[in-house]
Parts: C-alpha cells; structure tokens; sequence
C-alpha cells in the first residue's frame, strides 16, 4: 500500500483523465432528492468524517519533476448552501458543477451543494467529484457513507468513526499476472490494431456528411427523463427472455435513436459507442468496494446499425461482442493506451471519440431508505465536451423506474433534440419490453 502522507504519482488512465480535465472540466456530479434533507451542519460533519477516511477526497495534485502525483490537500470539502425556490432549481446547478473545474493544487477534488427547501423538507444534495479520484463504485460508497451517518445524527445518536482506508496503487500497477510481461506488450499490439481496424471501418463507413458535428466550443445541458414502472418491468423481463444483459439493451436503444434522429438516411453506419467496465473484480490485488478510486476502463465497440435494425438483433450483437471483450484484455490494454489515445485526439481535435456513450449503474446501488431519511430520486451526470460523443447518458434502476439522465452540448443541440432522442429511446424500450 502506498503511504497516504506523501501521495503517490497518477497511473496511466489518471493522468489521460487529468489530461482530459486540463481541457475541459471532466466532472461526475451525483444527485440525491432527500425527504427530509439533512441540516448543513450535518453534512458538513459527515462529509469531514468521510474526507478523513479517504485518501484521495483529500488530495491536491501537484507536479513532482514533471510528473503529476496525488499530494495531501489540507482544505476541506467545501459546502455550498443555497435557498430551493422551485423543483427543477437543481438542474441549473448540475450545468453549473459540470462546466466548472477544480483547483488541483489546493485541492480537495470533491465539493457539495445543498439546495435547502424555505419550507417543506424536501432538498437535494449534490456531490461534483473530479473524475481522476473516483469511479462508480467509488461514488455509491462516499453516497452511503455519507447517509448512513446522516441517519445516525438524525435518530440522535453519536456516528461511529470508521478506520481509515488506505491510499491504493492506480489500477496499472495492480494488473493481473496473466496482463503482466510479454502478455501486456503482446496484448497492447493486438488491442491497438483493432483498433485501428475499427477506425478506418468507420471512416469509410461514415459519409462526412453524416459524422458528429465538431464544434470549438460547447457547453454541457442537461435533461433528466424516466420510464413507467410497468414499461421498466416488461423490459427486463423480455431482456431475461432474449438473454441479454439491460445494458446491452438500452445501448441498442440508444445507437438505433441517434442513428435514427440525428443521422437521417437509409443508408447504413458505422457507430461507435462507449461503455465503461469495472476492473476491481480482475485487479490484483482486488481494490475493496470500500477503497476510493478509479479502477474503471473506457472500452470503445462499433456496430453498422440501419435505420430498420431490430433491437433484439442490434442488442444480442451488442451483448456477444460486450461478453468478449470484457472476457479479455481490452480493458487492460485500453487503460494503458488511453495516455496516448487522449494527447492524439486533443492535439489534432479532427474528429470526435465516438458517438453515443452511456453509463449503467447496476440496481440496488443507493438505498431507498437511510433511517429517518428517504432518498426519492438518485441522478448521476459526466461533464462531455467538444472531442466526447454526441450523445451521452447515464442509467440506473431506482424505486421501480428506469431512470435516465442525458448530457449535451449546446452546440450539438437544443434540449427539443435532445427530448426527441429520449422519446425515440422510450419507444424502442417500450417496444422491446412488449416483444
């Protein structure tokens, strides 16, 4: 373990993220609707208590001889207190938080925000992190942490302190010894003419004409939408019936609806998607649930989808091409590429990552209940930016629903496009679920 006093450099994937962050703000904020939402002075404890438990939610970067590194922060996290006059004041303070960066060298990469209700008590609190320290794992642990002892201080009792968690390795010095030697070297050159290989289909698939638009400039929107309970229900049912993972599902969806809405034609593309995999489980040794960080890899698949692809179909070639490259190195060796990957495409910014991108939280992550307190709605958004996909969203199940939140730039879009994407989304779910 490294010792948590004097830091530790940034790992490959942390410092392609910092690189990312240096360009443009690259945040995650979450989201919690709280009936009733705890008192200022009891988050502001609690999120002492979890600061002094996590290495890294107090940590400044700084640059050692060239070299990035995690130094202690002595600042804490900071929380911003506002008055809630309306339902959706929120939604203007997460288009805030994803457009609005850190100062790394003071540190910490984590503030909150709570809108506090003049009456009722119903008030959100929103946590912006800094994606170099955190993963989705990461995020659900500090979420319960920092409830949990807000329940406590609400039923009256004292919170136990937890011990203190260790300040881990990057996710590149923990590889498997299967990922190690002439195994990696090996695996990076096979990954990378793949990559390629998928590149060039795609640029001779793409007409330039029907490529995502690359603007200089473009300021991330947001747009929160949700499906039935009974819609939500029939599609996981008919995804155990076909045998394909949800995920895979609502990629489909996603691929079809932009290839539909925002490039029109009859004739068939190459779309490139992004999906995020949890590396811990394969890491050795295996970062706890408890341990925050980011142990995560950005894979990159690509399918040729028509406007007349059937879901099912686009969602099991999906699903067999998901499995396999989860099954193997990819995400290793994308980890290891995505230094280099990031300094490419921010020099030349000719062309965009990809061009849909979501992000699926797996069900059961955030209790309903925490004590006294219930969490009625749970949103999760990633800043995007000129060079990221066009279209991005973040879903998760929440108290029976399908819940999805959409990040977009105002130079793609409107929020009239970026509802008729969800709408042609919440038609192929709903169709999918009553095949």
């Amino acid at each position: 373990m490294t010792n948590a006093l004097s830091g530790r450099p940034l790992g490959c994937f942390e410092r392609a993220q910092l690189l990312t962050a240096e360009a443009a703000a690259y945040n995650a904020v979450v989201v919690l609707r709280l009936e009733p939402l705890p008192s200022p002075s009891a988050l502001t404890s609690a999120l002492q208590e979890v600061q002094a438990r996590h290495p890294l939610l107090r940590a400044a970067i700084d640059r050692r001889k060239g070299t990035p590194w995690f130094a202690p922060s002595s600042h804490p996290i900071p929380l911003e207190v506002q008055i809630r006059r309306s339902d959706d004041d929120w939604l203007d303070t997460v288009e805030r938080e994803l457009a609005r960066g850190f100062d790394r060298a003071q540190g910490p990469l984590l503030r909150a925000s709570c809108l506090v209700p003049p009456e009722g008590t119903t008030g959100e609190l929103l946590l912006t992190f800094e994606h170099t320290v955190i993963d989705g794992v990461s995020v659900v642990q500090v979420v319960r942490e920092i409830l949990h002892r807000c329940a406590a201080v609400a039923l009256g009792r004292t919170p136990t302190s937890e011990a203190p968690r260790p300040l881990l390795p990057p996710a590149d010095r923990l590889f498997p010894p299967s990922f190690c030697g002439w195994r990696k070297w090996a695996g990076l050159v096979r990954i990378g003419l793949t990559q390629i290989v998928q590149e060039l289909a795609w640029q001779v698939g793409t007409p330039r004409a029907l490529r995502p638009g690359l603007h200089t400039t473009g300021t991330p929107r947001v747009c929160c939408t949700s499906l039935e309970p009974e819609a939500t229900e029939a599609l996981v049912r008919a995804c155990r019936a076909h045998r394909v993972t949800l995920s895979s599902a609502l990629a489909a969806a996603t691929m079809l609806a932009v290839r539909r809405r925002l490039r029109p034609g009859e004739v068939g593309l190459t779309l490139r998607h992004f999906l995020f995999q949890d590396l811990r489980a394969r890491l050795d040794p295996r970062p706890a649930a408890e341990d925050v960080g980011s142990y995560f890899a950005m894979l990159r698949v690509s399918q040729r989808v028509e406007p007349r692809t059937q879901p099912w179909t686009l969602a099991g070639r999906l699903n067999d091409q998901i499995r396999r490259v989860a099954r193997s190195g990819v995400g290793f060796a994308s980890l290891l590429l995505s230094l280099g990957t990031m300094w490419a495409l921010l020099g030349s910014r000719r062309a965009r990552m990809g061009d849909t991108a979501l992000s699926y939280l797996f069900p059961g992550a955030v209790a309903e209940e925490h004590g006294p307190i219930r969490t009625l709605e749970v949103h999760a958004f990633a800043s995007n930016f000129v060079i990221g996909p066009e279209y991005t969203a973040q879903a998760r199940l929440f108290a029976g629903r399908l819940w999805w939140d959409t990040v977009y730039l105002d130079s793609d879009m409107d929020e009239a496009r970026a509802l008729e994407v969800w709408r042609e989304i919440e038609h192929i779910l709903t169709e999918t679920g009553a095949a």
